[in-house]
């Protein structure tokens, strides 16, 4: 209650009780700005939308959509650009010298540019994402946790930007250095 106090002065719940339910105010709380505010107000008003339709568009973030404010984009901070002559056992030992890594220590993020997708599949029921990258004749295996549903996104011959982190991967006696892939994009 005293949030919604806080949130919609009387000036405005009087003009305004008549025509909205406590459920679109109830939608309407999340909000934090007045300009924000004042839009779905007078969109919920003008356009005497419903409460799941309010909800959706809060959700589908018109009002920022109306200013033309783009969808916000994470920023990755890549610490270096790497080329097949980097896909070795020295390299893997070199950075984990740096250990340990944490929060105030982030294992350094490493990009490989213009490789050729030779094979890409999800495992785990669409959950991950398994690729087979090539870099003329030489073969680098990666792997993009909880990044399947990028496998519908490109194709096998498709040239790609990779980002993530070198690792060895040990099975059955045998060493072989994959990429954890924290992001992907077709190069430019």
């Amino acid at each position: 209650m005293r949030q919604f106090y806080r949130t919609f002065s009387n000036e405005k719940v009087s003009t305004l009780s008549t025509q909205l339910s406590w459920s679109h105010y109830s939608e309407l709380l999340s909000i934090k700005t007045d300009d924000k505010l004042s839009y779905y107000l007078n969109l919920s008003i003008t356009q005497n939308i419903g409460v799941r339709e309010l909800r959706d568009k809060i959700k589908s973030k018109e009002y920022a959509k109306s200013k033309g404010v783009k969808d916000i984009v994470p920023i990755i901070n890549i610490d270096s650009e790497i080329t097949k002559k980097d896909i070795n056992k020295a390299t893997v030992e070199q950075i984990k010298l740096l250990e340990p890594f944490g929060e105030q220590n982030k294992q350094p993020l490493l990009i490989y540019k213009n490789l050729k997708i030779a094979s890409i599949r999800a495992l785990s029921e669409g959950k991950h994402l398994k690729l087979m990258l090539k870099d003329e004749n030489e073969i680098i295996n990666a792997i993009g946790f909880n990044l399947g549903e990028l496998s519908e996104e490109y194709l096998i011959g498709d040239k790609v930007d990779v980002v993530g982190t070198l690792e060895i991967n040990a099975y059955n006696g045998q060493e072989q250095i994959k990429i954890n892939l924290k992001d992907i994009m077709k190069s430019i």
